[in-house]
């Protein structure tokens, strides 16, 4: 059957007339078994080992051609959903009814004007054509020069698009694993470097490391036969965590979870779900590597892995004293208290009375001239070491220590004049 034959028998649907949206709903992911034992392939003798080997070849050529050595060069998120465009295709309809080798580079040309970066149809067939045949049959590349050649084929392409269309309802919500990473790194922290900037610091290095990693893992997806799968039978979103996962992994890298939280929690993806991915995700590594020997069970024991609470901060040292001592580890009788501006008054005038007690003259011996003029020396530098220690009282948090202070200056005064008059009246007397 040629590919317009098979496109109308896509529009014409189940139904005699025409095709309604309840013939082709919208595409949701299949599990595994149902493909396996209900594929359209398989009312035309097409086995699974089969049809698995279709998918693998042809899906490595679509993301080669896509974005390889061809001149299309386009993105790796359009040649992903090229290859998600193809997968999903012969989940509905047969391949022995629509020839793959057209319904592909229909793909491709679709992706790009899904993408907004259409190629020509020329263009399209002519690449496809040219990859294809650059291993096995270089002989063949000279077609691209015929030009009725390349009309044909161009034509059998155009055909095919539109089969891709009908079958899939015009369904072109196509999510790409890929489109996943960077937002579930993000809303971790990760320290990654913005776009066309060069990392900075080890951290930045290694964030950008793991991102590349991940990213070369989906695309080892679409040239394995047991992972390739993945495009039909589960969410873009769960295939790009659980990549990301198994890169985690691999690398050992310490992801930044919140503290009793796991990587299945904070992605929002089932842990089973996770694993079962990571299965299939073991087919894209050789069977020698570390990759290929993560178990699902090792998969679902990482993703439920709570991530320790922080530690709790060291306690501060004891006071030497053993008190509620200060760090100058002085005694608490030393330390100024609540009350500190009576002790402080009290202080100084016992300071002002010691003072004057040691100037006063004896009561049996007659004051002289140099008695006098020590005992007023004496009394003026105790009242100002008065003063100065009530200034330093109150600047240290003694609110009345510094007043205190200033009330012990007149006594000290009042005393020296009853000091005078004594001496004047002594002095009258021996002059009598």
């Amino acid at each position: 059957m040629s590919a317009a034959a098979a496109a109308a028998a896509a529009a014409a649907g189940p139904s005699a007339g025409r095709a309604t949206a309840s013939d082709y709903p919208r595409f949701d992911p299949l599990p595994a078994r149902q493909l396996e034992e209900s594929s359209p392939s398989r009312a035309h003798g097409i086995d699974w080992k089969t049809e698995l080997s279709y998918r693998k070849v042809t899906s490595g050529l679509v993301y080669s051609t896509a974005c390889g050595q061809s001149f299309l060069k386009l993105t790796d998120f359009t040649a992903a959903r090229a290859v998600t465009l193809f997968n999903r295709f012969y989940a509905r309809c047969s391949f022995h009814t629509i020839d793959r080798w057209h319904i592909a580079p229909a793909c491709i040309l679709l992706a790009s004007k899904i993408d907004n970066s259409p190629r020509t149809a020329r263009d399209v067939a002519t690449a496809f054509f040219v990859a294809r045949c650059e291993k096995k049959h270089q002989h063949l590349i000279q077609r691209v020069y015929d030009p009725a050649w390349v009309a044909a084929q161009v034509a059998l392409v155009v055909e095919a698009e539109r089969a891709v269309l009908f079958a899939l309802n015009f369904d072109l919500l196509v999510d790409i694993p890929g489109s996943w990473i960077l937002p579930a790194l993000r809303a971790l922290g990760l320290p990654l470097p913005q776009q066309g900037r060069e990392p900075r610091g080890a951290s930045e290095a290694a964030a950008l490391d793991l991102v590349r990693k991940t990213y070369s893992l989906l695309a080892a997806v679409h040239s394995s036969r047991d992972a390739v799968l993945l495009h039909v039978t589960h969410a873009a979103a769960d295939v790009g965590k659980a990549a990301l996962l198994m890169t985690v992994m691999l690398t050992d890298y310490p992801l930044p979870l919140p503290a009793g939280s796991c990587f299945a929690d904070h992605v929002g993806s089932p842990a089973g779900t996770l694993a079962e991915i990571c299965e299939r995700l073991r087919g894209c590594f050789a069977a020698d590597t570390p990759g290929s020997k993560i178990t699902a069970e090792a998969a679902r024991a990482r993703a439920l892995l709570r991530a320790a609470a922080p530690p709790a901060p060291a306690a501060a040292p004891a006071a030497a004293d053993g008190g509620g001592g200060a760090a100058g580890g002085e005694p608490a009788a030393a330390r100024p208290q609540g009350g500190g501006s009576e002790a402080a008054a009290a202080a100084a005038d016992a300071a002002v009375a010691a003072a004057a007690a040691e100037a006063a003259p004896l009561a049996d011996s007659p004051p002289t001239a140099h008695d006098s003029a020590s005992s007023h020396a004496a009394t003026a530098g105790t009242a100002l070491a008065s003063r100065k220690r009530g200034r330093e009282d109150g600047g240290s948090g003694g609110g009345g220590s510094g007043a205190a202070a200033e009330g012990g200056a007149p006594a000290a005064k009042q005393q020296h004049l009853q000091q005078q008059q004594q001496q004047q009246q002594q002095q009258q007397t021996r002059a009598v």
